[in-house]
């Protein structure tokens, strides 16, 4: 693969530079807080073979990846990104560039889970509210800690029972609880493990804690709304590790402040990062995290080495092990990317 040029926006592990390294893959990268201004990025892609979006690829907001993007790159063969998520990359403008567009999909659905059931316990045991007890001087002062309640016997309703779902299902059910969950569809996994379907309204109705765990699709945009709220009980806890885009915050918010909900802890959230003033952060009941859920060092290696995967794949005209876009390989344009051009090594 000599003489290749792939550009890097964003940061990966090194495990990514040295897998690059030893193919003789040239990488021209941007690494800053700052978005790379376009007319450097045009003159880059200009004759790049590979752009890979690693964390922070758009400055404080991801690369957005469409087709006026993959115009600047004629040559390219392979968009990759070093995330599971891909709300930032219009997909059809890939397969009709004839681009395989690839993620990093399964790779962090533990840390995800792990994150998920330790949000779980640190909402319904008010962790938080017990940690301000002690550091206040109220413990010291004799006055009562905080009472949260036992999940024990409590239900988990899943709305999304992808990889992370289930990863969170296992762990949820070794704390004693029921799960249920919400699909387009039964997953026949799920079943088998005796975690049960519900449509929407009765999942709401069921759950002491809900968990989301969706992508952000037109489908799935602000699915979290003040109606779903007024369904769940009271007493409920809202969980959300999908994208920040599926609540309407305002909404969450609202029902925080009346009472509705008891509680909410969220990864991700929108609009990311939330403003240290605004309104959620004060409702005193929700714990929001800065979208952390696959930041450890086993986690963010595996995503990369499954990016510099996709990537040599791709410089290759063979299937992407992340493939995204698999009808992209029968339309004309691909062939007509790789007319004449045998495969690298």
């Amino acid at each position: 693969m000599k003489n290749k040029k792939v550009i890097v926006l964003g940061r990966l592990k090194s495990c990514f530079f040295e897998t690059m390294a030893k193919k003789n893959i040239q990488i021209q990268q941007w690494d800053s807080r700052t978005a790379i201004p376009e007319e450097q990025l045009r003159q880059w892609l200009s004759g790049a073979e590979g752009l890979i979006l690693g964390r922070g690829s758009g400055g404080r907001k991801k690369l957005t990846v469409n087709g006026q993007l993959l115009e600047m790159g004629p040559f390219l063969k392979v968009v990759a990104q070093d995330l599971a998520g891909y709300d930032n990359v219009t997909v059809r403008d890939c397969t009709d560039a004839g681009i395989p567009f690839g993620n990093a999909a399964g790779a962090n659905a533990e840390s995800v889970a792990e994150e998920a059931m330790g949000l779980v316990y640190m909402t319904a045991r008010r962790m938080i509210e017990a940690w301000n007890f002690v550091r206040d001087g109220r413990w010291a002062a004799y006055a009562v800690p905080p009472e949260g309640v036992n999940l024990m016997g409590r239900t988990a309703g899943i709305v999304g029972i992808g990889a992370i779902g289930q990863a969170f299902a296992r762990r949820a059910e070794a704390s004693g609880m029921h799960i249920i969950y919400h699909a387009r569809t039964v997953h026949p996994d799920a079943e088998g493990h005796g975690w049960h379907w519900r449509d929407m309204d009765r999942l709401l109705a069921e759950s002491d804690v809900i968990v989301s765990a969706t992508p952000l699709t037109p489908a799935t945009h602000q699915m979290w709304n003040r109606s779903c709220f007024q369904k769940m009980k009271d007493t409920a806890f809202f969980i959300n590790v999908g994208r920040g885009g599926c609540v309407k915050t305002e909404d969450l918010t609202e029902a925080l402040l009346s009472g509705s909900l008891a509680g909410a802890a969220l990864d991700v959230v929108d609009p990311e990062p939330i403003p240290p003033d605004h309104p959620l952060l004060r409702t005193g009941r929700c714990i929001v995290l800065p979208h952390m859920g696959s930041m450890t060092e086993e986690t963010l290696s595996e995503m990369s080495r499954e990016t510099a995967e996709n990537v040599l794949e791709g410089l290759k005209g063979k299937p992407l092990p992340g493939i995204v876009n698999p009808e992209v390989y029968g339309t004309e344009q691909f062939k007509n990317k790789w007319a004449g051009e045998g495969e690298n090594d």
